[in-house]
């Protein structure tokens, strides 16, 4: 997951560089106020620890759908192949 900020000067989400497991690991590290540059307007503020929200990422849904949908495919082609032999024999 990465962190993001929303930006008090322009209202877009911006990405921080830190890492961290939870709020209060991150409090630990960069403090309960800190100051971050958008990465958009290019306006310095200071935000507090409760402004930090994560952004979860597409690519493990995105995954789990192509793996689930390549076994759904994989399964009925082995049911048709059953079905073929049933046929056959």
């Amino acid at each position: 997951m990465k962190l993001q900020i929303n930006c008090t000067n322009c209202k877009k989400h911006f990405f921080i560089e830190e890492k961290a497991m939870g709020r209060n690991y991150l409090m630990d590290e960069i403090g309960a106020y800190f100051e971050k540059r958008c990465t958009h307007c290019n306006v310095k503020k200071e935000y507090h620890i409760n402004q930090v929200e994560a952004h979860e990422s597409g690519l493990p849904k995105l995954l789990g759908v192509s793996v689930g949908l390549l076994l759904m495919i994989f399964i009925r082609s082995l049911l048709g192949i059953k079905e073929l032999l049933r046929i056959l024999v």
